[in-house]
């Protein structure tokens, strides 16, 4: 992770592969997007599911 400055002058944190990306062509760019896109939610719907279910999750 890097922390950059925008346009606007605020800073935000970004991942170096983020940074990479934006070096690429759209459509790799709008691949990549979605790659993470596509990440991001399976993460959050383990995250659900596991607040849901806590019994399912416990440790043995």
């Amino acid at each position: 992770m890097r922390q950059l400055r925008t346009k606007g002058g605020s800073r935000r944190w970004r991942c170096i592969e983020s940074i990479r990306a934006t070096k690429r062509s759209v459509a790799e760019r709008d691949a990549f997007g979605k790659q993470v896109t596509a990440m991001n939610s399976n993460k959050q719907s383990i995250i659900a599911k596991a607040t849901q279910n806590p019994e399912l999750h416990r440790a043995a």
